[in-house]
C-alpha cells in the first residue's frame, strides 16, 4: 500500500531532470553573486591575493601530494610485503591483532 502511494507521488524522470538542473543553475548564480560581493567588499588587491592563494595550493596538491599519494599506493604493498615476513612484522602484526580484537570485544560488549 505504502509503495504504491509513493510510487504514484514520485515525479516522472523529466521532472526530476528539469529540477535538478533548475537547483544547479541557482547555485552557479548564487556562487556568482557571492565572488561579485566578496571582491566588491574586499577590493582587487585582496581578491587577487586570495586567488593568487588558492593556485598556490591547488598547485601544492598537483605536484605534491598527489605525486607522492600515488607513490605510496604503489611502493607501501611492497614495503608490507618485506616487514610482514620479518620478525618485526610478526610483533605488529601480533599487536595489531589482539588490539582490534580488544577494541571489537569493547564494542560489541562481550
Amino acid at each position: 500500500r505504502l509503495r504504491r502511494a509513493a510510487a504514484a507521488l514520485t515525479p516522472p524522470p523529466r521532472v526530476r531532470l528539469a529540477v535538478a538542473w533548475v537547483a544547479a543553475w541557482v547555485l552557479v548564480a548564487a556562487f556568482l553573486f557571492l565572488s561579485y560581493t566578496y571582491g566588491v567588499v574586499f577590493g582587487n588587491d585582496r581578491v587577487r591575493a586570495m586567488l593568487f592563494s588558492w593556485v598556490i595550493a591547488e598547485a601544492q596538491t598537483l605536484v605534491v601530494e598527489e605525486p607522492a599519494i600515488i607513490a605510496l599506493t604503489a611502493v607501501l604493498p611492497l614495503i608490507c610485503e618485506e616487514v610482514q615476513n620479518s620478525p618485526v612484522g610478526v610483533v605488529v602484526n601480533d599487536f595489531l591483532a589482539s588490539t582490534v580484537g580488544g577494541i571489537v570485544a569493547a564494542v560489541r560488549g562481550s
